[in-house]
């Protein structure tokens, strides 16, 4: 009775619409997904994981990067086009670290890559 009582438990947790996870959207468009992960970014870095983790490492200054994305809305690189002051190389370095660990809202589809460049600011 017990086994029959737990397997119906598991049943309908497994088939729950509200215990599924949302699945991203796959997003194709280059214009798209460039707006979108610049707003996730702006977002993220106003008032979400990349300012608590900006705040945690004490990072500060203004950065540029080139961002590459792929796959299910990962970083692939981070390039910094700029040189930067050696006092600054610590701060970007830990930066990097922060955003290449981002996960964004959205995949893209199968061998598809799509590069942009932000700018970040943080006081």
């Amino acid at each position: 009775m017990r086994l029959l009582s737990f397997l119906f438990a598991v049943t309908l947790a497994a088939f729950s619409p509200n215990l599924q996870a949302q699945k991203r959207p796959v997003l194709s468009d280059d214009t798209e997904i460039v707006a979108r992960a610049k707003e996730y970014l702006y977002q993220s870095a106003a008032s979400g994981l990349i300012l608590e983790k900006v705040l945690e490492t004490g990072v500060k200054g203004e950065f540029i990067f080139d961002i590459t994305l792929y796959k299910n809305g990962n970083v692939l690189t981070i390039y910094a086009p700029y040189e930067i002051p050696d006092e600054m190389i610590r701060p970007q370095n830990k930066l990097k670290d922060i955003l290449m660990v981002c996960e964004f809202p959205f995949k893209l589809p199968k061998n598809k890559r799509v590069k942009f460049r932000h700018n970040f600011k943080f006081s």
